[in-house]
């Protein structure tokens, strides 16, 4: 059998009268509900904080916050599409963190809140927000669009050693360690394989 459902007005009038002064009992028997589902609904309307309007956030508000969080971090470590991330699931990075926070900002939550339910330390998140990339990662960056459009021009087929004689033949050095982790940060493989000669 289906639980009743109650209107949004009639939890908010049930809470204001306990608030008022009235009993968890009283209203129970009064209005045919089970004590503990005042008590629920007076536990989720209780306030624990402000947003940054200064409007009031209810417990109910707050456990919202989190199952957001919970779903903007399966969101952000999606980008681990193989295994070599395995193990760093639980590490607070800038990329898989800032963006949590800065969707949570947007919904007018109050910087701290955030920061405390996260566990991220406040001066981490001004070096995040202060955070200029290098000129080494700048370089990566175009390597790695360079890496893909020669990777894609010649069938997906060329593997590290080749890609970095194409990067030689224009002008541009690098070592095969290098090009191996652009490589695989860019998720660039080749998709040749390497022919098998059956014994005779």
């Amino acid at each position: 059998m289906n639980a009743k459902r109650y209107s949004t007005e009639f939890k908010s009038s049930i809470v204001a009268l306990y608030n008022e002064g009235r009993s968890a009992n009283s209203l129970a028997n009064e209005y045919h509900l089970a004590v503990q589902t005042v008590t629920g609904w007076v536990k989720k309307a209780q306030i624990i904080g402000t947003d940054v309007t200064g409007k009031p956030v209810t417990r109910a508000q707050f456990n919202a916050m989190q199952k957001e969080v919970a779903r903007l971090k399966e969101e952000n470590v999606n980008f681990k599409n193989c295994g070599r991330f395995a193990g760093r699931t639980s590490q607070v990075t800038r990329k898989t963190h800032f963006p949590i926070v800065q969707s949570l900002l947007k919904q007018h939550f109050k910087l701290m809140m955030v920061l405390r339910l996260l566990k991220i330390p406040k001066s981490t998140y001004f070096d995040w927000v202060h955070y200029t990339e290098s000129q080494r990662q700048r370089e990566d960056t175009i390597l790695k669009a360079l890496l893909r459009e020669i990777w894609q021009n010649n069938y997906k087929a060329y593997g590290a050693p080749r890609l970095r004689l194409a990067l030689a033949d224009l002008n541009l050095h690098h070592g095969t360690n290098r090009v191996r982790r652009l490589m695989r940060e860019a998720g660039i493989y080749s998709v040749m394989t390497r022919r098998f000669n059956k014994p005779t």
